[in-house]
C-alpha cells in the first residue's frame, strides 16, 4: 500500500496510479509525499518519498530549504528516504543546471556552484 499525502503537488499523482494498478490511499504524512512499508537487509523499514519537479528540486536544493527543514523531519519518520525528480533538465551554457520553462513559457531556472562551493540560483 502506498500512502500519498493529498496536499500540494504528490495528491495528483493517486489517480494515474491507481489506472497502473498501485494501491494507494491519501493521507496527510507528517513529513514527505509518499510513504510505503520496505524490506530492507534486516527486515521492515519504513521509506519516505518527497516528490519534487526539476525546478522546485533545484530551488530546494539552492536556498537550503530541503536540508534544514525537510530532510530533518523525513529523517524521525522514515527508515529510508527517497527524493523523486521529475522534468526536464539540462546543462546551461555555463555548465549549471538548467530547468522549467520549455513547456509553460517561463523564463527557465537555473543552479550554478559558486567558486566557495555555495549553490546559487534564480528560480522562476
Amino acid at each position: 500500500m502506498l500512502l500519498l499525502d493529498p496536499r500540494a503537488g504528490s495528491g495528483r499523482f493517486a489517480g494515474p496510479l491507481r489506472q497502473l494498478g498501485v494501491p494507494v490511499r491519501e493521507q496527510r504524512l507528517n513529513s514527505g509525499d509518499a510513504a510505503f512499508a520496505g524490506m530492507g537487509p534486516e527486515g521492515p523499514v519504513a521509506v519516505g518519498v518527497e516528490i519534487k519537479t526539476a525546478a522546485e528540486a533545484a530551488g530546494a536544493v539552492a536556498d537550503g530549504r530541503f536540508v534544514s527543514n525537510q530532510l530533518p523531519h523525513m529523517r524521525e519518520d522514515f527508515d529510508m528516504l527517497w527524493m523523486l525528480v521529475h522534468g526536464r533538465l539540462a546543462r546551461d551554457e555555463a555548465g549549471g543546471m538548467r530547468v522549467g520553462g520549455w513547456k509553460t513559457g517561463r523564463q527557465p531556472s537555473t543552479c550554478r556552484r559558486l567558486p566557495d562551493g555555495r549553490r546559487r540560483g534564480n528560480h522562476a
